[in-house]
């Protein structure tokens, strides 16, 4: 059997579609994009908050609920994420699973934090290198990784 598993992004500013995290000028609708991609047959959308403050932030999430209301791709979210309070917002926005920055030496107790309240199931961790992972793995165990 024939296995496949294709994932989109949609970076988010100001609750609408971005190109990429260096491109903010041209915005288009969220939704229509999220339909596109569930049109296409994706198996997975990530969706980046590039919000740069908590009212921009709470516009991401906001975005990010409707992608989950109306197409039927799982998401997965992540971005400004600085509190546990943020993990539960994506996760509450109906994300699968949501992406903690393991690149962060700040971030390794929030990990523990968020699989221990949500379950490690739901938490994905990004790393720029494996370098950091395999000299933390020693002071935190994640159950369940995806790399």
């Amino acid at each position: 059997m024939e296995h496949k598993n294709i994932v989109a992004t949609i970076y988010l500013k100001d609750g609408m579609a971005v190109k990429s995290p260096t491109e903010l000028d041209n915005k288009k609708d969220v939704l229509e994009l999220a339909s596109v991609y569930d049109d296409s047959g994706i198996d997975k959308i990530i969706c980046y908050d590039l919000s740069t403050d908590d009212e921009e932030h709470e516009k991401n999430i906001l975005a990010i609920r409707e992608i989950n209301r109306n197409v039927q791709v799982k998401t997965a979210g992540g971005g400004n994420i600085k509190r546990l309070e943020d993990v539960k917002k994506f996760l509450y926005a109906g994300c699968v699973e949501v992406i903690l920055n393991g690149s962060k030496p700040e971030t390794i107790d929030l990990i523990k934090e968020a699989s221990a309240r949500f379950g490690s199931q739901k938490m994905l961790v990004s790393l720029a290198t494996v370098d950091f992972y395999l000299r933390q793995r020693i002071s935190f165990k994640i159950t369940s990784t995806s790399f």
